[in-house]
């Protein structure tokens, strides 16, 4: 009995731990971006308006997408179908495409 509850406290005191790691690394990715890799319009720019974990994303053709943060590191754009990956310092969006958006 003893074991199950410091095995529950032990997890719940991770767990709180994770929490905190992901909030402290989360970015602000709201405002203008720029088009550096694999783009439709080289040096376009693009949007994003960020709302919590919700996003709404505008490409540089001004095509439209929702999205969402999956996880610190990854954004979803729903209607694309796409996926990437956000840099560490969060200055940089690397999309499954091969594009790159950078601020």
């Amino acid at each position: 009995m003893i074991k199950s509850i410091a095995a529950a406290i032990v997890l719940t005191i991770t767990i709180a731990g994770l929490t905190v790691d992901a909030r402290a690394q989360g970015y602000n990715l709201d405002g203008r971006w720029t088009c550096v890799a694999r783009c439709q319009i080289q040096g376009g720019r693009m949007y994003i308006e960020q709302r919590r974990r919700g996003l709404t994303l505008i490409n540089e053709v001004r095509q439209v997408s929702r999205g969402y943060l999956a996880d610190p590191f990854t954004i979803v754009a729903t209607d694309w179908n796409l996926t990437g990956r956000i840099s560490r310092d969060g200055g940089t969006i690397f999309w499954a495409n091969g594009s790159r958006w950078a601020r």
